[in-house]
């Protein structure tokens, strides 16, 4: 049966990404582009978005026609953000389908979409807090640790696009038991390959990792197969896997987005372990800095 679910879920995400050829970006309306004929996202101070076309702007107002054909006047200095949409995403009832702000993370693992410069993120979760820093449109850093300290892992990622719908990544993550047992460590490098968007994804990971304590190390390869799906204008389905010849995680979360407030995940996963399922809750704060 949960092969079932999830063979459907890979299937219902395929059929999602055939369909995904452009990406949202962001766009002053005013140069080569005809705005009365594209869908922006009109972003207020207030925190309020308004999906509509822009029939005339000026230095003081815009002038908008939304999609159930109302005329909207907007001053100026209210507008904090003007995006172009794809239309293909902009739903009857108005909202908009953007890509998910965490779109190259899963629960556990990572992905091969490129992330951005300047889209910084963290994470609370039940085990301990991380920070990761996007140092340009390929690169990225990050630090983790548990609530104690111990152990501490360094993380780097490169990634980048073959095409809109097919992307890789490879990296590592390298870490040491630092003040309970500075003599332990361990290294992952991994490769990642992914097909989608940032808003419809399935990603295969492959990895190898490597302990070592007191200069003798042992080596195992590690696998995940995870995906993600946007489910509406405030939450995605999120799934993530990681796959030892021993034990196994299988993490399916529901992912809450917060307007300028990050978001939060939660779900029920299952360890397995020698054949014996052992399920476990999971909970996480995200947020962008």
């Amino acid at each position: 049966m949960k092969k079932l679910i999830f063979a459907a879920f890979c299937l219902w995400l395929s059929l999602h990404t055939l369909s995904a050829h452009a990406q949202s970006q962001e766009i002053n309306p005013a140069v080569g582009i005809d705005s009365s004929r594209v869908y922006f996202i009109i972003s207020k101070d207030n925190g309020q978005d308004i999906i509509a076309k822009i029939i005339r702007q000026d230095a003081r107002e815009l002038e908008l026609v939304t999609k159930d054909g109302r005329t909207i006047i907007l001053p100026q200095y209210i507008v904090i953000n003007i995006k172009a949409l794809d239309e293909r995403y902009v739903q009857e009832n108005g909202d908009y389908l953007d890509e998910d702000p965490y779109r190259s993370r899963y629960v556990i693992t990572t992905n091969g979409l490129p992330i951005r410069k300047g889209q910084n993120y963290g994470q609370f979760t039940l085990l301990g807090p991380e920070a990761h820093f996007h140092l340009n449109d390929h690169l990225g850093v990050g630090v983790m640790t548990s609530w104690l300290g111990t152990p501490i892992i360094g993380t780097l990622k490169y990634s980048k696009s073959i095409n809109e719908n097919l992307h890789w990544g490879i990296g590592t993550l390298i870490g040491t038991g630092s003040w309970i047992s500075p003599e332990y460590g361990f290294a992952l490098p991994f490769g990642a390959l992914t097909l989608g968007n940032g808003r419809y994804n399935i990603n295969f990971s492959i990895g190898r990792g490597i302990f070592w304590d007191e200069g003798e190390a042992i080596g195992t390869p590690l696998y995940s197969v995870a995906g993600m799906a946007r489910l509406t204008p405030k939450t995605s389905f999120v799934f993530d896997s990681f796959i030892t010849q021993k034990i196994s995680f299988l993490i399916p979360t529901l992912r809450i987005h917060r307007r300028n407030d990050g978001a939060f995940q939660f779900g029920f996963g299952t360890i397995i372990d020698e054949g014996d399922p052992v399920p476990f809750p999971f909970f996480s704060r995200l947020w962008s800095f």
